[in-house]
């Protein structure tokens, strides 16, 4: 370990290693989170009336945030990385502000999916019952200390020993 000439420079120095050890956290989390977005949405059902996209799965992101004195590590769904697919796949029968149709559902589909909540318009299925794969994602992190076990993996990969 270097020598620091105070304390100013051996916490910058600790914020890298954090920081670093933290982008492994994050991308821990993003690959658990598709985990589950294979077993808990892609494989419930195979459907029948569209070519599944995978971008569900393809839009779940991290982001590490700088906070007081830390780092905070979000995982999310990128709307942005959910395309509305032909003939009608993201697309919503709903009028859009403007009074057009049909409404790009993309920004909604992740949740849609989750909380199970695209309602009764196309009947009943796997389609109108919860799939929280972010939740259960989320719960196996926690109930695991995944982690913890991350950040600590990081951080002795980092130089910095350290314990649970």
């Amino acid at each position: 370990m270097p020598t620091f000439k105070n304390m100013k420079e051996l916490e910058k120095y600790l914020q890298r290693k954090l920081e670093s050890s933290m982008q492994d956290v994050g991308k821990m989390g993003e690959a658990t989170v598709k985990q589950h977005v294979d077993k808990d949405v892609y494989g419930v059902a195979t459907p029948e009336e569209y070519e599944r996209t995978g971008d569900l799965k393809k839009s779940v992101v991290y982001e590490l945030d700088h906070i007081r004195g830390g780092f905070q590590v979000d995982i999310y769904n990128d709307s942005d990385l959910i395309r509305s697919a032909k003939p009608n796949q993201h697309y919503s029968v709903v009028e859009s502000e403007n009074g057009s149709y049909p409404l790009d559902y993309s920004e909604f589909v992740a949740e849609t999916v989750h909380n199970g909540t695209s309602g009764l318009i196309f009947g009943t299925g796997y389609w109108t019952s919860p799939r929280p794969f972010m939740s259960n994602a989320a719960n196996e992190i926690r109930s695991k200390k995944l982690h913890l076990y991350k950040l600590q993996e990081g951080l002795k990969k980092n130089g910095i020993n350290s314990r649970l």
